[in-house]
């Protein structure tokens, strides 16, 4: 026989399923297709951030790259002056 301190007649009751009618189905499958939806964005979300994270990483830059970038970088300081040199108001005053 079984060592079950109940007995070997004890079982757990099943339970009985509930029977939906039509708006509880369809209210059922869109709480599910929501939640679908929701798990998949959240999944999306992580890939992006992980794909991010990755492309972030420290990429070695050779000095002579260095040298070319800080060049670019006073280049355009200087067009920036020349830009907001121009682009003074004027104001014309009568002699």
């Amino acid at each position: 026989m079984c060592s079950s301190p109940k007995g070997s007649t004890a079982r757990r009751p099943q339970a009985k399923k509930k029977i939906l009618n039509r708006d509880e189905y369809a209210e059922y499958a869109s709480m599910l297709r929501r939640s679908s939806a929701a798990y998949e964005q959240a999944q999306e979300r992580k890939a992006k951030r992980r794909k991010h994270d990755a492309s972030k990483q420290r990429v070695i830059i050779s000095p002579k790259r260095e040298e070319s970038i800080q060049l670019r970088k006073k280049e355009a300081h200087v067009w920036e002056g020349i830009k907001a040199f121009l682009f003074q108001p004027v104001t014309l005053s009568k002699m």
